[in-house]
């Protein structure tokens, strides 16, 4: 069996716990977790799903009319690194896919570090938000990846600046995609007020 040095060999213990946005209030399969799954696969990506020895963090970004991307955070024991990625999709397989920015630097690590800081595992997805609707049909849909030695959780919002103003879960993702923004510059605000 061949492991990557990325790869979190401890990640299939007992502890390790694999957070994914609870569908029982779509009664729909987590479909999202298997695409983002097979998307990283056919980018060249080490799955991160099993956990990761240091931390990585992707965003995807889905759309009707902008561009996809995905961008990625990782920091290992020696380096911490940004990517940027374009991508096209049709439904569960990637059409195309170029890396477009990868860079490291002191700000980067410093700020990676911070968000290790985050709890991550406590985080909503927006459809687990009570008594939340979405009512906006078109404009981006985020897909939040976080690993960790400890878990894998993912997070999804579609158009969440929308709703920043009058909900907090919102408000703390976009601040969260804005904090990303400045260092991989793909935020495109679609669904402001």
């Amino acid at each position: 069996m061949f492991t990557s040095c990325h790869t979190n060999k401890s990640s299939h213990s007992n502890t390790f716990q694999l957070l994914l946005p609870d569908t029982s209030k779509t009664h729909r399969p987590n479909v999202v977790y298997e695409h983002l799954k097979r998307y990283g696969i056919q980018m060249n990506l080490l799955r991160i799903d099993t956990g990761v020895k240091g931390f990585e963090l992707r965003i995807w970004t889905g759309s009707m009319i902008d561009p996809d991307h995905m961008v990625l955070l990782r920091k290992s024991e020696t380096v911490t690194i940004a990517q940027k990625f374009d991508y096209n999709s049709n439904f569960d397989s990637l059409e195309y896919y170029k890396l477009t920015n990868p860079y490291s630097n002191a700000a980067l690590t410093r700020f990676v570090d911070s968000l290790q800081k985050v709890d991550f595992t406590t985080m909503l997805s927006q459809n687990e938000i009570q008594d939340f609707q979405v009512n906006v049909a078109d404009g981006i849909t985020y897909h939040m990846e976080i690993a960790t030695p400890k878990y894998y959780k993912l997070v999804t919002y579609h158009c969440p600046e929308y709703f920043a103003k009058t909900e907090a879960n919102n408000k703390k993702f976009v601040d969260l995609i804005l904090a990303v923004d400045k260092h991989l510059h793909f935020y495109l605000p679609t669904c402001s007020l």
